[in-house]
């Protein structure tokens, strides 16, 4: 229950900042790492979103259930914007696979990459995956 609140509540605090934000731009990209892409997950349907980047999502089935966060991952899956989620194959929170389960229920289309022995906290491949979340973006930017 408690996350619950916490996640109303930081939705709610992202929703003040895209509703600002609105006003002096016309296009922003999330990136959300860990519990925080589930966070913007919550506000990818903003229309100021111009795409979305997921950072080792805790979209397993035991980590969603303890955050409280299946409806915003839902949200990502159903936000008609570009999205990127990049994972380690080493990340205890969420595996591969279940990832790529997850993925199939996107109504778009999502670039997902999977980092050989990459962990939850990226102590290996930060460069690379940092330099292809960059060129997603480069991407998104341009799609928007």
């Amino acid at each position: 229950m408690r996350s619950t609140v916490v996640t109303d509540r930081l939705c709610s605090y992202w929703f003040s900042i895209f509703t600002h934000c609105a006003l002096r731009t016309q296009k922003v990209l999330l990136v959300g790492y860990s519990y925080g892409s589930q966070v913007c997950s919550g506000a990818s349907w903003e229309p100021c979103v111009a795409g979305m980047a997921a950072i080792s999502p805790p979209v397993g089935t035991m980590a969603s259930t303890m955050l409280g966060t299946k409806s915003l991952w839902k949200s990502f899956l159903a936000a008609k914007i570009p999205k990127f989620a990049a994972l380690g194959t080493a990340d205890t929170f969420c595996s591969p696979k279940s990832l790529q389960q997850k993925l199939t229920l996107s109504e778009t289309q999502v670039e997902a990459k999977i980092y050989e022995g990459s962990d939850h906290f990226w102590f290996k491949g930060l460069e690379k995956m940092t330099e292809d979340v960059l060129q997603w973006a480069d991407q998104a930017i341009t799609v928007a």
